[in-house]
């Protein structure tokens, strides 16, 4: 595999993050609801919902690095891996400054979306900048981590992650009070971002010496032949946001309160919690799939789909069972016994993931491959 590391490997790191992740967040959620309060930890997550939407400013480039970067990798074209790299490397610059200005015009008319439960408008508007600057910082980075997940180096790109998440818990419990509670969240979120990218930044190129990004690499040709692929993946980024944040946007401006959103939250939480280390299944597939498409390994790829989709699908439909029976346990242990109904919420969006999460793993496997349209 070269510079790749075994699937098995690279596997139990992402879940090796992902319990980190999955313990930092656990404690975090009632950490912070209790320390601001329903009403701002509604504010909070309704902004975050918004600002999520800025990651489709990305264009499927996301999926499209990896799966390039693993298909020249595997071919030992590395001047096209470079014209890859720093062609989505340039659109994400240009995308990050339009995020600016989006955050700019959002800040400029928040006064008149929504009363925010009379929080400081100041102070909304700052969070709103800071959270536009974060999306614009986080999309030049990503690049890197899709390098490294590219050469299915997931073992170092979980690691970055799974520090960067200790620090930003850290931040927050150490930082994080009644007295401009929103800014200081956003701020964190900042500073982590910043480090994190900065993390990819120097291994991508330690781990791939023969990387290079500048202006002499920059191809539009070679732009263009990725949209192919990107623009597909596109497509799919639009009915991801559209299935998992449209809700709490929704339900944020039409309840009265922002803090409406909490016992919905919630559920959703525990349901993400649940569907990450599912889907790093197929997130480590892609660019092994495509690695073996190029390769011509017909029977280890067939072996790679038929195994991956086992491992969904037992795992998935193994925690929907346990949810049925201790999920309302879990709930009034986590955050109390105030939100009965986010019991009910979450059997519902569980099941529907019991059937989403192997056809995920499927759709993974075709991008790996190049066959974007069908997915």
């Amino acid at each position: 595999m070269g510079l790749g590391k075994s699937l098995k490997t690279n596997l139990l790191s992402s879940w090796g993050t992902q319990l980190v992740t999955m313990f930092l967040g656990a404690f975090l959620m009632p950490y912070i609801l209790s320390t601001i309060g329903d009403a701002r930890y509604g504010i909070w997550i309704f902004i975050s919902a918004v600002a999520g939407y800025a990651k489709l400013l990305n264009m499927g480039f996301g999926s499209t690095i990896s799966r390039y970067v693993a298909k020249y990798q595997a071919r030992g074209d590395f001047e096209k891996m470079n014209r890859i790299v720093t062609g989505i490397f340039g659109v994400y610059l240009a995308t990050g400054a339009f995020a600016l200005l989006v955050a700019g015009g959002f800040a400029f008319i928040a006064p008149y979306i929504h009363n925010w439960d009379g929080e400081s408008i100041t102070e909304i508007r700052w969070v709103i900048l800071i959270l536009g600057l974060n999306i614009a910082v986080g999309l030049a980075g990503s690049v890197f981590g899709g390098v490294l997940m590219g050469v299915q180096r997931f073992d170092v790109e979980r690691a970055i992650a799974a520090s960067t998440g200790v620090l930003k818990a850290v931040a927050i419990i150490f930082f994080l009070n009644t007295n401009y509670a929103l800014l200081t969240l956003a701020l964190v979120f900042l500073a982590m971002t910043a480090m994190e990218n900065i993390g990819h930044i120097y291994y991508a190129f330690r781990t791939v010496r023969t990387l290079r990004v500048g202006v002499r690499h920059f191809d539009w040709q070679t732009l263009r032949e990725s949209w192919s692929f990107s623009g597909y993946a596109f497509l799919d980024d639009i009915a991801h946001h559209i299935i998992y944040l449209t809700d709490t946007i929704v339900i944020g401006l039409l309840m009265n309160s922002q803090k409406e959103i909490v016992p919905y939250y919630i559920a959703l939480r525990i349901c993400q919690f649940i569907n990450k280390p599912v889907q790093q299944v197929g997130m480590v597939a892609m660019p092994r799939a495509g690695e073996l498409f190029e390769q011509n390994e017909g029977r280890k790829l067939q072996k790679l789909i038929t195994r991956g989709m086992e491992w969904t699908f037992l795992m998935i439909a193994g925690i929907f069972i346990g949810a049925i029976f201790f999920g309302q346990t879990l709930i009034h242990a986590w955050v109390g016994n105030e939100y009965e109904q986010s019991h009910l919420i979450l059997i519902i969006l569980l099941g529907a993931q019991v059937v989403a999460n192997p056809l995920l793993l499927i759709r993974s496997i075709l991008f790996g491959m190049g066959n974007v349209r069908v997915p």
